[in-house]
């Protein structure tokens, strides 16, 4: 039994058809393609279609329905894949200028076919507790199958009161691994998000202009100074990924939260991710 996940991430939406999108090499013999998922960041009033091919030839269409944002296709009629095939998704039909602000992100499952699949197992090993929403795959843990998601969540947390020049340490539930892709706060501040509190611990006396020592593993996910120069809504640039690194791993993640606004305020701090890890 095995499962091979094979993801693109966050494809600008092209403006011809015939555009490779999304291009992988199948790593053995026998794989079937179990699930499709695609997700894009906003509604189009058109459907819009993308080619599977497989070494060239076409070997089936799916589309992005008008008025959604992400589709799973399940129970494809595709034959197996064999090692080396070559697996592409290509534009379609109904692709045209001004959409280039869209983007895609596709997911593939590969499944070598082995054991009993139902409502409650793959392959007789049980899946993890429904509900599931469309977009949404599953990866084998261990011990079972469970969720991991294509969409993008977001999470927000109200600090307490924090004034002015003072720094606030807690501890934002998202995921064990992640990719950050916008953070929004409601009043100035200097935001850092570590991989253990060890790390925050040590890196609290650093001032923002020196970056952490090169070379080391100093466990600093991202510092980012938000004013009125940067603005408060941050689109975090190539996706910078981090994880929980503790002896004990679980979904909260260090932080620390400078108010640098002079003045006391609770600070709302809104984080739009990837789930890498549950």
């Amino acid at each position: 039994m095995a499962l091979y996940p094979f993801q693109a991430n966050r494809w600008s939406h092209p403006v011809t058809s015939g555009v490779t999108m999304f291009r992988f090499t199948c790593p053995f013999d026998n794989l079937v393609i179990s699930q499709l998922s695609m997700y894009r960041t906003a509604t189009l009033g058109t459907n819009i279609t993308f080619v599977l091919k497989v070494n060239g030839v076409a070997v089936g269409t799916f589309d992005f329905t008008s008025g959604e944002n992400e589709e799973l296709f399940t129970g494809l009629d595709i034959d197996p894949l064999m090692q080396g095939d070559i697996v592409e998704f290509v534009t379609g039909s109904h692709f045209s200028a001004g959409l280039s602000a869209v983007e895609y992100t596709f997911q593939v499952l590969l499944d070598d076919g082995e054991g009993p699949t139902n409502t409650t197992s793959i392959h007789g090993l049980p899946i993890a507790s429904p509900p599931y929403s469309a977009g949404d795959a599953l990866i084998y843990n261990g011990t079972q199958w469970q969720k991991t998601s294509l969409r993008r969540k977001e999470v927000v947390l109200v600090t307490p009161t924090i004034s002015a020049g003072a720094t606030y340490d807690g501890e934002i539930t998202m995921a064990r691994s992640y990719q950050l892709l916008n953070i929004e706060v409601s009043h100035q501040c200097r935001l850092r998000i570590y991989q253990t509190d060890a790390a925050r611990t040590a890196d609290a006396s650093r001032p923002i202009e020196t970056l952490p020592a090169v070379g080391t593993q100093h466990g600093v996910v991202l510092d980012l100074l938000l004013d009125s120069e940067t603005g408060l809504d941050w689109k975090v640039q190539d996706g910078v990924s981090g994880s929980n690194m503790e002896d004990v791993v679980t979904a909260d993640i260090p932080f620390a939260i400078e108010n640098t606004d002079g003045v006391s305020h609770a600070i709302t701090i809104t984080i739009t991710y990837l789930v890498k890890e549950h």
